[in-house]
């Protein structure tokens, strides 16, 4: 995950480079990935229910910006 892998520094670097593009970016509650520490099995990820919500909460931000966006063209 990114915040155990000291990536806050890049995920920072890039959001400023989308907001100087003056492109949308959509949030979550928490990082927007899973984690799966038996890489054996590809499905020991479904177990991490925090990135399950987080996800979830981040498909919802997208539907609600795409609404708009869609509303307004």
């Amino acid at each position: 995950m990114a915040r155990r892998g000291g990536a806050i520094h890049v995920y920072d670097t890039i959001n400023h480079w989308f907001g100087i593009n003056q492109m949308i970016t959509i949030g979550s509650s928490y990082w927007n990935d899973g984690y799966n520490p038996n890489v054996t099995n590809q499905h020991e990820v479904e177990k991490d229910e925090e990135a399950k919500n987080t996800m979830k909460n981040l498909a919802e931000n997208m539907a609600f910006v795409l609404k708009r966006i869609v509303r307004t063209n």
